[in-house]
This record gives C-alpha cells, structure tokens and sequence, in this order.
C-alpha cells in the first residue's frame, strides 16, 4: 500500500473562477498571464465546461447561460468568465508576486538612497538583510512605494537613509 504525506507529490488543484452564479475550471497559475495577454485561451482552460457548482460537478444548463449571456457559446461565455471573474491565487503565485514587490522595495531603496560615510548605495544585499531584520513582507497589492513609507522608521533604525541629490 502505497505511503501517503512525505514522498507523495501532490496533485495541484484547478483555479475556479466565478462570475455571477457560474464557475469556470482553469489550470494552476494560468489565470494572471491570460490577462496580461501572455497566455493563450486554450492553455487556460482544464475543463471546457460553465458549472453552477465545479465542486459538485454540476454543469450550468444551456438556457441558463442563454439567459446569463445572451449565448451559449462556451468560449465566449469562458472569456467573459476570464477577464471579469473573481479568483483566489494560488500559494506560489503569491510567493512570487511577495517576492517580485519586495524587490522593488529593494529597488528603491537602492536608487535613491546612499550610505552617508561613503556615498554610495547601498548594496541590494545589505538592503535585502536589514529588510529581513525588521521582518517586512512585501504585499502584492500595494505599491512599493507606500510599502517603503510604512517601514521606512524601523528601517533608520537600522542603517542611515540619506536621499541621493540629484
């Protein structure tokens, strides 16, 4: 019998985007490029299916969707569903957007301040360890600028933030 936890890989679910009283069924991390237009129609879709209930399997009747849509052409309906539906990301896609806003907090940083002794910059590594130190994360949904406002005391706590002059 096979052993479960540890050494099993486990199987990522389908993203369920809902709009209105209908869902659509779409690959892991796929949803996001779709709409920045770096990822085709047919690389989303898991299942070419409009559910009422995904979880349930129950599939959205044709004069339903008539009546919702003015159609019942899935892939005008799932593009609908696409671009205007709501979603949860998924862990990874948070990390990496977590990840690519705390870099440009680090960015920021690094271009418009200077270490006042040597007047440089100071190097993205010290910047990334004392962002560590004052334990900051990075939140994908607002600016870096706000984010940098927010911790920028408990960052002179830490190292002098002189402005560079231009």
């Amino acid at each position: 019998m096979p052993k479960k936890g540890k050494g099993k890989k486990q199987e990522q679910t389908n993203t369920v985007i809902k709009y209105r009283k209908f869902e659509l069924l779409c690959n892991p991390e796929t949803v996001q490029p779709f709409r920045m237009g770096t990822m085709e129609f047919s690389q989303v879709i898991a299942v070419e299916e409009i559910f009422t209930n995904s979880s349930k399997g129950n599939v959205a009747k044709a004069q339903d969707l008539e009546k919702a849509f003015d159609t019942s052409n899935f892939e005008e309906i799932a593009e609908l569903i696409l671009k205007k539906g709501q979603f949860s990301f998924t862990t990874k896609e948070l990390a990496d957007m977590r990840e690519q806003k705390k870099r440009q907090v680090v960015e920021l940083i690094h271009t418009n301040f200077i270490e006042p002794k040597t007047e440089k910059p100071y190097s993205v590594s010290l910047i990334e360890h004392t962002l560590k130190e004052i334990r900051f994360v990075a939140d994908p949904h607002v600016p870096a600028t706000k984010q940098f406002e927010k911790c920028e005391k408990k960052l002179k706590d830490k190292i002098v933030l002189k402005p560079v002059e231009n």
